[in-house]
């Protein structure tokens, strides 16, 4: 079964890990933006003029997570966690651990980064390292090498796929006609008083990747999972009008709305959300709606509209069970009651 999944960095954390325990001879495809431009992504942006590379990294480790019981330590530690370096002396104190993880060929593309004088003006405090690697392979080598090399080390098939190569940042317009200026503040907005009701695209030249085209045409099931609503699953379906092809797609689909308020959309109930993707142009006609009944009540309103299915999926601090979660969307493909 080809399965594409439509998501951002972690929102699909527990929808991967369910589906390949359930369906591990799957074959998934996960599209994402690259759009983010908060903390240590922002300054890698900033210094490599690429996009932003957390929310590839993160389907990276999550796959390689979820298809691996005993996964390396040193590969976790590389991914996940987060150092604060001594300004002037970040490349002899990164090196050290790109050889504790036996990444010690990596070692040349941290000096790349760091003699590149726009990196000279940061303090590299709560950083990620992975995310320097990645945005300095992405302006020498180009999104889609750096992609299958990470792949390649970790074992994974070439499975996430950028909805356009465009350098794009967004903004936010808010209900009273305030812009949001940066995707990072986007993302901790929190105001129910003024929500966010539109992006904005600076450099837009709306270049769909003809891969995500691709992987959309040749689906048998299309998942959009949860995941930070403005900055990630907005962008992705509109960006280029990539919902039309969507829309064109004799495949399955499935929505899933979140457990939980993300800041971005505070105060947004699950039929705000179905408003706000119906007027984008997304035929919700052709979808099932995936609501579940573990999430906040706000976020499993009736609707009589449209197909909804409610399901008790968990909610720990607002992941799903991955199983449940897994079981409830193959219910929605065939139909079936849980």
């Amino acid at each position: 079964m080809n399965i594409v999944i439509l998501s951002g960095g972690s929102g699909n954390d527990s929808l991967i890990k369910g589906l390949k325990e359930m369906y591990p001879e799957s074959d998934i495809k996960v599209i994402i933006n690259a759009y983010d431009s908060g903390k240590s992504t922002g300054i890698c942006r900033k210094v490599t003029d690429t996009l932003g590379v957390s929310d590839i990294r993160k389907n990276h480790i999550r796959m390689y997570q979820a298809l691996n019981q005993n996964p390396d330590k040193r590969i976790i530690e590389f991914y996940n966690n987060r150092y604060n370096f001594t300004k002037g002396n970040e490349i002899e104190e990164i090196s050290k651990l790109l050889y504790n993880w036996n990444l010690n060929g990596l070692v040349k593309v941290v000096e790349r980064f760091f003699n590149n004088s726009l990196a000279r003006a940061f303090i590299y405090n709560d950083f990620n390292v992975s995310n320097i690697i990645y945005a300095q392979m992405f302006k020498d080598n180009g999104y889609e090498k750096t992609n299958k090399f990470f792949c390649d080390l970790l074992g994974l098939d070439d499975f996430v796929i950028l909805n356009s190569f465009d350098n794009v940042y967004i903004n936010a317009i808010t209900e009273s006609g305030n812009n949001i200026l940066d995707e990072g503040d986007i993302v901790e907005y929190k105001n129910s008083n003024d929500k966010i009701k539109s992006i904005a695209y600076i450099g837009c030249k709306n270049r769909l990747n003809p891969k995500a085209i691709e992987s959309i045409n040749d689906a048998d099931f299309i998942i959009i999972s949860t995941g930070t609503f403005w900055s990630s699953i907005y962008p992705t379906l509109d960006y280029g009008c990539l919902f039309e092809y969507i829309n064109q797609s004799a495949a399955k689909k499935v929505w899933a709305i979140n457990n939980t308020e993300d800041k971005d959309s505070y105060g947004v109930t699950s039929n705000d959300f179905i408003d706000i993707i119906d007027t984008m142009g997304l035929n919700l006609e052709d979808f099932t709606i995936l609501e579940n009944l573990d999430s906040i009540d706000s976020l499993h309103e009736e609707n009589s509209n449209y197909n909804i299915k409610y399901y008790s999926m968990g909610n720990d601090n607002g992941k799903h069970d991955p199983s449940k979660y897994a079981n409830a969307i193959m219910c929605c493909y065939y139909d079936l009651d849980n």
